[in-house]
């Protein structure tokens, strides 16, 4: 089993539950002077990229994937004591917070530099509907999804999570501390993945050497995961096309509508579009 799966989720308990506790301990002891902080954690909004970047962070020697004990599906507020649990590993927490003030001062309180990925809305949608009705067969809102058409589904998205969405890149780019954080959009790290990772890995760890950057990227390219290249679609897999842009492949007239209505700000914004002519 790969280290990089999370220990809440993908581990029967007990044995193998403090088997990984007990070899992620060792690791440790064996490299936690190597890196300036022993907890990298990564803000992502969901269906962006952040799991890639995570797995691509729990491949640099002695980092593994955790997740707190407090997380549920609708709540990853972080909490007092969500860092404690950490303090003899070295852990990845790649979770979907929101910005707070509160989160931001546990944030500032623990001195921990952080990543925060996101993508263009509409390609986190699209990758939303197929992940939840294809490929998380536990996802929490599998019933409500799983039977609808993508119209159906995208326009689920719309009425219930876009604004909520918008708001999580705006509150994020406007609030994190630049001084303590790294912004990542999933297309850069997808043009450039050594570059965009070596310079958010070596933000976050400190000094890595190129080699360990370097592996860390070729262990995790979408065709050594998945076994396709980018644009050959597998819509059951967490692995689906490794593309951006595939929105414009399936968004119905009355998608791009409802988006620029709700998003087309932000999507100007962040330089996604130059205008409404879309």
């Amino acid at each position: 089993m790969s280290k990089s799966h999370s220990l809440a989720k993908s581990l029967p308990r007990p044995v193998a539950h403090y088997g990984y506790l007990a070899k992620a301990h060792a690791e440790w002891l064996l490299y936690r002077h190597r890196y300036n902080q022993n907890v990298v954690y990564i803000a992502g909004l969901p269906k962006s990229g952040s799991t890639w970047l995570r797995n691509m962070f729990c491949s640099i020697p002695g980092f593994n994937a955790f997740q707190p004990y407090h997380v549920t599906p609708t709540d990853y507020s972080l909490r007092e004591d969500t860092f404690r649990a950490y303090d003899h590993l070295l852990a990845v927490l790649q979770l979907h917070t929101y910005w707070s003030p509160e989160n931001e001062a546990i944030l500032k309180r623990e001195g921990l530099r952080y990543a925060v990925i996101y993508r263009d809305i509409r390609d986190a949608a699209t990758s939303w509907y197929f992940f939840v009705s294809n490929v998380r067969e536990n996802h929490y809102l599998r019933s409500e999804v799983a039977h609808l058409s993508f119209e159906e589904g995208i326009n689920y998205y719309i009425d219930h999570f876009l604004a909520s969405e918008v708001r999580w890149i705006r509150d994020w780019r406007a609030h994190r501390d630049p001084a303590m954080s790294y912004e990542i959009t999933y297309e850069k790290l997808r043009a450039d993945t050594l570059g965009v990772f070596g310079a958010a890995s070596r933000f976050i760890c400190g000094p890595l050497p190129d080699a360990v950057v370097e592996h860390a990227v070729a262990s995790n390219t979408f065709e050594r995961v998945s076994g396709r290249a980018p644009g050959q679609e597998n819509q059951n897999s967490f692995q689906r096309k490794g593309i951006s842009g595939d929105w414009r492949n399936k968004f119905s007239e009355e998608h791009k509508a409802r988006f620029k209505e709700i998003a087309g700000d932000l999507l100007i914004e962040l330089g996604y579009e130059k205008d409404y002519n879309w």
